[in-house]
């Protein structure tokens, strides 16, 4: 995905919204809870579930807004290029997490919560924080 602006547009609000979560929870969400959240994206998109279908797990994560936020921003997208890319974030996430919030952390690191479309609150390496753009 590191060639294609499109993909990375595509990848920026379904890990941003990750993000918006975890600081929602208090920087709580374990990299198991986001790779079900993944999941559940990749139920509608590639296997065309209904989001009534999923929706126990949607309110056991608690991910209503992570839903509600790439829905939103994603509208432009055709689904099959969307879940080949969930599929993508979701394999990568698998193979980062250690059990722990190793995929989390890197997620806030390089791509931080949603602020607005292309631009994200990035937790830097001493703690500090930065919105920064074009992802």
């Amino acid at each position: 995905m590191e060639a294609s602006a499109q993909l990375q547009k595509i990848a920026f609000p379904v890990e941003a919204a990750v993000c918006t979560l975890d600081r929602e929870l208090q920087f709580q969400l374990q990299d198991a809870q986001a790779i079900e959240i993944f999941e559940v994206l990749l139920d509608i998109y590639a296997f065309g579930e209904s989001r009534e279908t999923v929706s126990p797990r949607i309110g056991a994560l608690r991910c209503g807004s992570v839903l509600d936020l790439v829905e939103r921003e994603l509208r432009p997208y055709d689904r099959a290029t969307i879940a080949r890319v969930l599929a993508t974030i979701r394999y990568v996430a698998r193979r980062r997490a250690d059990g722990g919030r190793q995929h989390i952390e890197i997620l806030h690191r390089f791509c931080g919560s949603f602020l607005k479309p292309g631009v994200g609150l990035r937790i830097l390496d001493d703690g500090t924080e930065m919105a920064v753009g074009e992802l």
